[in-house]
């Protein structure tokens, strides 16, 4: 791009300019990436000349909002990556229906201008992720079971295709593109802005958890994944199953009941069930947590309470901004799961990990996730029963990464007999085939990519993840 120098009035910065070195830092501290250059964008026009401009030198770009996706994907190597950050704006229209967001909005920063008003957008619990990355995923909410995908709430968006040509795109679109934005939507333009209709707060939730010794994990994750297959609670009911070192965690009420364990174990790790019922009928979410209770078992501690939707976030949230080392990996669970051979695995990872700060996160599924139409949405997995991630962190020196790393892949390995898929969201590096990410939806997700962006203008530097193959770049 002629030395990447300027693209008429967007300010451009490359290796030469002292800020470069901090723009291509993202959240994962690991994704050692070194783009041409980065042009910052304002609004729609500096993204439309700096995409012209792309495809007439034939240079590749990414967009570049939070930047953090464990992966890196928002960074190109030798390639232009569009930096939308002076776009962040989010707005609230007047009666509070509608949110409207631009640039990397932060979940941290949506949830904060809602809170305490009557309408919510269902997103996930990491403050430091985007509304338009989570969206453009399709977007796993905590909630998901009772709203369903986040994306199943945007009701238009605002892209820069491919030709530099804005287009708006809503239900009424006849392209395919407002369809492929709800599940891969980072492969098809820039989005410079989206639109949401929010849902009403319920009055209240009774939420908890319920922890077990890690003594009882086969067991408890046998169960928990059969009664994910069985639908025997309604689309209100969210439960989950984990397995982390209470004490690691930094939490004063978690460290509580970590040190008992210990005491009573020798064990700080628990497998920990979060529950929480959006139905706003208390007599029902009693019943529920009562079931569900009785059908995992006699807990070591429980803590259960009732309270406003806001404050179930705010307990919550993973507050975590601070970059670090990481990887992850997420499988879907379908109905004909093996439940035992699959718990067997999951424990018998957590028991051999050398990662300090490690955490088997099993998620239900089901609900208005499976009401949700095939074709309403690019995301594949909406016939899954639960949901299985392995998460890693370490620190910005730890020694030990490459040896992190290859526990993370075969802790993959094991249960992949037992699971399928994989969630776009957090790119798999032992993914090699897109149809893992984008299941009976790839052939019609590539043709549209082949027909809107036949050079392959927006790349990502993720193995197995593209839809276009490799000879087509």
């Amino acid at each position: 791009m002629d030395g990447h120098q300027r693209t008429d009035e967007s300010r451009v910065l490359t290796a030469a300019d002292a800020e470069f070195e901090r723009r291509r830092r993202v959240f994962n501290a690991d994704i050692d990436v070194s783009p041409a250059a980065f042009i910052e964008c304002r609004d729609v026009s500096d993204i439309q000349r700096a995409v012209r401009r792309c495809r007439e030198t034939g240079v590749a770009l990414s967009v570049k909002g939070a930047g953090h996706n464990l992966s890196g994907s928002a960074l190109l190597d030798g390639g232009v990556v569009l930096d939308l950050a002076p776009m962040k704006r989010l707005e609230l229209e007047p009666g509070g229906r509608r949110v409207t967001v631009s640039g990397p909005v932060l979940i941290g920063e949506l949830v904060r201008r809602l809170r305490g008003g009557d309408r919510f957008l269902p997103v996930g619990n990491t403050d430091g992720v985007s509304v338009t990355g989570l969206t453009l995923v399709g977007g796993l909410p905590n909630q998901a079971r009772a709203f369903g995908l986040t994306c199943c709430h945007l009701e238009s968006a605002t892209i820069v295709d491919a030709r530099g040509q804005v287009r708006v795109l809503d239900a009424r679109d006849e392209t395919g593109l407002f369809w492929a934005l709800k599940g891969a939507g980072d492969q098809f333009g820039v989005v410079a802005e989206l639109v949401f209709e929010l849902v009403p707060v319920p009055p209240h939730v009774l939420f908890g958890f319920l922890f077990f010794p890690l003594t009882r994990a086969r067991e408890l994750l046998t169960k928990y994944f059969r009664l994910c297959t069985r639908a025997r609670f309604s689309d209100a009911m969210i439960y989950g199953a984990f397995m982390l070192d209470c004490v690691g965690v930094g939490d004063e009420f978690m460290g509580e009941v970590g040190v008992a364990l210990r005491r009573d174990t020798g064990r700080s790790d628990a497998v920990i069930v979060p529950f929480a019922h959006y139905g706003g009928d208390l007599g029902a979410a009693q019943a529920e947590y009562l079931a569900l209770r009785e059908s995992l078992g006699e807990p070591y501690f429980e803590f259960m309470t009732v309270d406003s939707h806001w404050e179930l976030h705010e307990l919550l949230r993973d507050k975590q901004t601070a970059r670090c080392g990481c990887e992850a990996r997420t499988r879907f669970v379908g109905q004909d799961v093996d439940a035992e051979s699959l718990a067997e695995a999951l424990a018998s990872s957590y028991e051999r990990s050398p990662i300090d700060n490690f955490v088997i996160d099993c998620f239900s599924l089901g609900g208005a996730l499976r009401r949700t139409p095939a074709d309403a949405t690019s995301f594949p997995h909406l016939a899954a029963t639960s949901g299985v991630s392995f998460l890693g962190r370490w620190g910005l020196e730890e020694p030990r990464r490459a040896a992190h790393r290859r526990f993370l892949q075969a802790c993959d390995r094991a249960i992949r007999p037992h699971v399928f898929g994989a969630y776009s969201g957090i790119p798999n590096p032992s993914v090699t085939d897109p149809r893992e990410y984008f299941g009976a939806n790839y052939e019609r997700l590539a043709a549209l990519k082949r027909a809107h962006d036949p050079s392959g203008l927006f790349r990502k530097d993720v193995p197995g993840y593209g839809l276009l193959p490799p000879r087509d770049r």
